[in-house]
């Protein structure tokens, strides 16, 4: 799946971390915005089989 841009995963501190907080990092030299989401950013379509 495409979510047609860049996906990063980081830690801020706590009192940031609240769904939906926007934040901006640096990367390469240049401001990128971003914001805090669930890390399950896309849903699953398949089922486990669980049976050995």
């Amino acid at each position: 799946p495409t979510l047609q841009g860049p996906v990063a995963m980081g830690y801020v501190s706590q009192n940031l971390c609240e769904l939906g907080t926007e934040l901006v990092a640096e990367v390469r030299g240049k401001d990128l915005r971003c914001a805090v989401c669930d890390p399950i950013f896309v849903k699953q379509r398949y089922v486990r089989n669980l049976s050995h």
